[in-house]
């Protein structure tokens, strides 16, 4: 297959700045990230478990992931029958040009599907009513800005639209104390790192127009952890381990 488009829109917001100066000048010259090598290893996280659950919501359409990365999520939803088209926004033009494209290939992307889009989610160059869902993976906890970016989704999204999240950071019940270290390392290089209640999360949504809901799941192969993603285990999920898929409904 060909490869996909990149095109660049214009960055306007002032926040996130101090992330996309470390995304576009710092992130790929370090051990970890300096190499398309090195992302690709780290998509054997375990995180490819969510694809078979993710196609349980019927996804369809046009499609947006925003915060995409190396788009490894944006290369799966590709491969969906009934996706037409995928559009993969990131303001880091670095990860989008090195690394996007390598991690495509190796996914077998449908390239003629996906469209590479150089911006900025705090303001999206899109119609209204435009996408039937919206996806983030590890990336709605960066937003500084969590009302601008919510409000924009919703404008964007189709009547019935769906906002899906993967891999957000949740503060489990009986483990509050995690918040004090979370995402230490990488605050002090310039990364925006937040994690929030589930409380917290349904109200950042609910004020900007969208309902959300919490599915219990643990990603990757290990035995244990298909055990606990079924009920009644799975009720464990939000004491000990809280990881979820958020799914956020645009309400009318």
């Amino acid at each position: 297959m060909g490869k996909s488009r990149l095109i660049r829109t214009k960055i306007t917001s002032r926040a996130n700045l101090a992330e996309m100066d470390y995304r576009n000048k710092v992130q790929l010259t370090q051990e970890k990230y300096d190499s398309p090598q090195k992302w690709l290893q780290m998509i054997n996280d375990g995180r490819l478990s969510y694809v078979p659950k993710l196609k349980e919501f019927r996804i369809y359409g046009r499609v947006l992931e925003l915060g995409a990365g190396s788009a490894w999520l944006s290369s799966e939803l590709s491969k969906f029958p009934a996706v037409k088209k995928v559009y993969c926004l990131d303001f880091s033009e670095a990860i989008l040009s090195r690394v996007t494209p390598v991690i495509m290939k190796h996914l077998n992307a449908d390239t003629t599907k996906i469209t590479r889009i150089v911006g900025d989610f705090n303001k999206l160059e899109f119609k209204d009513s435009y996408f039937g869902f919206v996806f983030f993976d590890a990336a709605l906890h960066h937003i500084t800005d969590m009302d601008s970016v919510l409000s924009e989704i919703r404008r964007v999204l189709k009547p019935n639209g769906k906002l899906i999240a993967i891999r957000e950071p949740v503060i489990p019940i009986l483990r509050p104390w995690i918040k004090a270290s979370f995402g230490k390392e990488d605050k002090e290089q310039g990364v925006t790192e937040n994690i929030y209640t589930m409380k917290e999360w349904r109200g950042f949504f609910a004020r900007n127009g969208l309902k959300l809901q919490f599915f219990p799941f643990l990603s990757g192969n290990r035995a244990l952890f298909k055990i606990l993603n079924k009920w009644p285990f799975s009720s464990l999920n939000k004491y000990l381990f809280a990881h979820f898929i958020f799914v956020a409904h645009k309400e009318r």
